[in-house]
C-alpha cells in the first residue's frame, strides 16, 4: 500500500470515529461509562433514552471497539474499551467551553 493510500485510509478510519463521538447520546453513554461498567438498564434509566434506542448506540460503539460488553444471565454490562477516549471527549469540552468564553467577551463587548 503506498504511503498517500495509508495516509487516506487512517483520515477515514479517524473521521469514522470523530463521527461516533459527533452524537450526543453516544457521548452522554461515553461520560456514563466514564466510571466504569454499567448494565444496559443502568444507562437506560440514567441517559434516558428507549431502551432499543440505547442498543442501537451501544451497537454502533461495539463496531467501532470504542466499547466492549459481557453477559451475565439476563443482563449486559458495557464498558469503554479504550479509555483514553475520554481525553479527546474532555479536550473537545475544553475547547468547546474556551469558545463559550470568547463570545461571551465578544458579546459583553458588543453591549
Amino acid at each position: 500500500m503506498a504511503e498517500e493510500e495509508k495516509k487516506e485510509k487512517l483520515y477515514r478510519l479517524h473521521a469514522d470515529i470523530c463521527q461516533m463521538l459527533s452524537n450526543p447520546t453516544r457521548l452522554e453513554i461515553i461520560e456514563e461509562l466514564r466510571e466504569g461498567e454499567k448494565s444496559v438498564g443502568e444507562l437506560v434509566s440514567e441517559i434516558g433514552v428507549r431502551q432499543a434506542n440505547l442498543s442501537q448506540h451501544l451497537s454502533e460503539l461495539r463496531k467501532r471497539n470504542l466499547v466492549e460488553s459481557r453477559r451475565e444471565g439476563t443482563n449486559v454490562y458495557y464498558e469503554l474499551a479504550h479509555p483514553k477516549i475520554l481525553k479527546a471527549c474532555d479536550l473537545v469540552r475544553d475547547v468547546l467551553f474556551d469558545q463559550l468564553a470568547e463570545n461571551k467577551e465578544l458579546i459583553e463587548e458588543g453591549e
